[in-house]
């Protein structure tokens, strides 16, 4: 998922209260970067990751793949997501 804002956090949850992997993305140091304080960003994130959302903070998306639909992403860091 790309973004960690309201909606990137609680649809994370969901779906992984739904047993679904899933990979987080944040140009920020933290999810709710823009509007949460690093106390409260910081608590959002070990909550996540304790529930077993995969965090990337602090990069970005620079590439997408897959055959008709996204199956892969690049991140700037050159972490690739499947």
């Amino acid at each position: 998922m790309v973004g960690a804002g309201w909606a990137g956090v609680e649809l994370a949850a969901t779906l992984t209260s739904l047993g679904m992997g899933v990979d987080l993305t944040t140009s920020l140091p933290h999810p709710w970067g823009r509007f949460a304080g690093s106390t409260t960003a910081g608590y959002v994130t070990r909550l996540l990751e304790s529930r077993g959302v995969r965090v990337h903070s602090a990069n970005t998306v620079v590439g997408l793949d897959g055959d008709g639909r996204v199956q892969r992403a690049a991140l700037a860091d050159g972490t690739r997501i499947d």
